[in-house]
Order: C-alpha cells, then structure tokens, then sequence
C-alpha cells in the first residue's frame, strides 16, 4: 500500500477539518447540507452514465462504467449516519466503484430519521433487495455495498434477508461500516485523529435513528447479530476513525461464526476515504475490484 506523505495527510485532514463542525451541526438541516458539501470535494470518472429511475416508490439511479468487466450488480447504500444522504450524495464514489469494479451500481435514497425513524431505512432496502430479486436477477449476481451508514445497513440487510429466508447476495463489501450505534468501541479515543466524525454528532444521530427500539437491535447495530452463514465480506477502515473498532469486530465476530471476510485498515486515512482522490482511495478501490471479481 502507498504510503501518504505528511504533507499530503496534513493537507487533506485540514480540509476536512473545516467540514467537521458542520457534519456535527446543532439541526438536521446543516448536517445534511454539510454532507452534500463534503461530497462536493469527491472528483467523479469522466465517461461514467447516470440514469435517474424509481424502484418500489424509491428515487434510484443506475451508474453504468465505461466498460463492462464483470457481470454483476452492485446494489449501494450511501451513508450519512441514516439522517442525511441521498442520490446526489452517493453519486461519486458510486460512480468511482462502477468505474474500478466494471459494473453497474444501482444506488437508491432510503427513508431518513428522524422524520422515518428505524424500521423505515430497513424496510426500504429490503423493497428495492425484492424488487431486484422479482426483476429476474440472480441474488448469486449481486453484492452489497455501503459505506458508513450504509455499510452498517448493507449488513444489516443481509441479515434481515437471511432471517427472511431469501437468497443472499454473493458479498458485501462494508466501508467503514457503522455497524455499533452504542458509539461505545474502544477506537472512540481517536476522536482528537479523526477529521471526519465526531462521537457527539454519531450518538444524536443514532438517538434519532433509533426511536423506541433498542439500540443493540441486530438490525440497527448488526455487530450484535448472528453473523453466520454470510456471504463472503471485505471490510476497509482507516486507522485514524472512531469507527474503526466496528469493522475490527465485525471481522472478528465473522471469523468466530466460521466466515470468510477480510479486513483491510489503511494507514493515516480516515472515515471512508475511498471517496477522495488520494493513491490509497484508488488502491482501496482496486481492492474492491478484485474482491467483486472473485465472487
């Protein structure tokens, strides 16, 4: 793996420093206007197709690549701590997966808290999950993937989908995935490292999320879950974020269930930084690529 010099790692995480106040924003409105500011400064592929679509009521897009290298489907859940986040937000790691990957990403906007509190992100992907599985599509040709959030809710919903008795996609790749909406794991004390997430900001909106329920409900924080019997899983996290201990557990509660998952942490880099520009977000996309190819 490249090495990011310090020059270039002081750089990127002042920038994202000055996103930070405003991710952990005192309104649901800021966050989620400082979510479409930060992914403002992911640069998309050039020859990369959108087409805007509905599934089961849902607002979709499908990103088709320039060239077809794998026949599979990517179904996406974009993140945005399941209070902000939608099609325009996802569009460009979305359309930097399709590009790497060499197949299509199918990305769609799910219900958000607090107006649509848990169950509501759930039952939405399940929808467009059936809707693809009604459509004639192999479940053994689509993967899950999500980041932050929507890694935490790609895990979740295979859960639900084992749970249902439907057919399980052939993997999923999590990018660090929010998968323990306790904000409790021990890598909390980066919290001073970390450019991106606050602890404060990841607890209001998981109060939001959460509603009545439980909070370690699998299906709101799937570390809690019965991991067995999944497909195979690639986990990245950045060894600078204070979720880093959510992908570190999921690998090892995975392995103990007799699994087969890999997890890959990136030196200096932080929350989903696949997203950027940087020598390790094309490594990190490569690796996906690779992992999506083997399936």
């Amino acid at each position: 793996m490249e090495k990011l010099s310090e020059l270039e790692a002081k750089i990127f995480a002042g920038v994202l420093k000055m996103v930070k106040p405003y991710l952990a924003g005192e309104s649901v409105e800021e966050m989620r206007l400082s979510q479409l500011r930060a992914c403002a400064l992911i640069p998309s592929p050039a020859g990369v197709t959108v087409e805007e679509c509905e599934y089961c009521g849902l607002p979709a897009q499908w990103i088709s690549p320039k060239s077809i290298k794998q026949d599979k489907i990517m179904l996406y859940f974009h993140g945005g701590a399941y209070v902000a986040g939608n099609l325009k937000s996802s569009r460009g790691l979305g359309a930097k997966l399709a590009n790497v990957c060499g197949l299509g990403v199918l990305s769609f906007e799910y219900r958000l808290a607090p107006e649509s509190p848990y169950p509501a992100a759930l039952s939405d992907a399940m929808s467009m999950y059936a809707a693809l599985l009604s459509a004639d599509i192999d479940a053994e040709s689509v993967i899950f993937a999500g980041e932050s959030a929507g890694g935490g809710l790609a895990l979740a919903s295979a859960l639900k989908a084992k749970a249902d008795g439907l057919p399980l996609p052939c993997g999923l790749v999590l990018m660090s995935p929010w998968t323990d909406l306790t904000v409790s794991g021990e890598s909390i004390q980066l919290e001073e490292k970390d450019p991106v997430l606050s602890v404060e900001a990841l607890r209001n909106s998981a109060r939001m999320y959460i509603g009545t329920d439980k909070v370690d409900n699998p299906y709101i924080s799937p570390v809690y879950g019965e991991l067995s019997g999944l497909p195979p899983v690639l986990v990245q996290a950045g060894a600078r974020e204070i979720l880093l201990s959510d992908s570190t557990r999921i690998k090892e509660k995975i392995e103990r269930a007799g699994g087969s998952v890999k997890l890959s942490v990136w030196e200096d880099m932080w929350h989903v930084f696949q997203a950027y520009g940087l020598p390790q977000s094309r490594q990190a996309l490569e690796e996906i690529a690779e992992f999506t190819a083997s399936l």
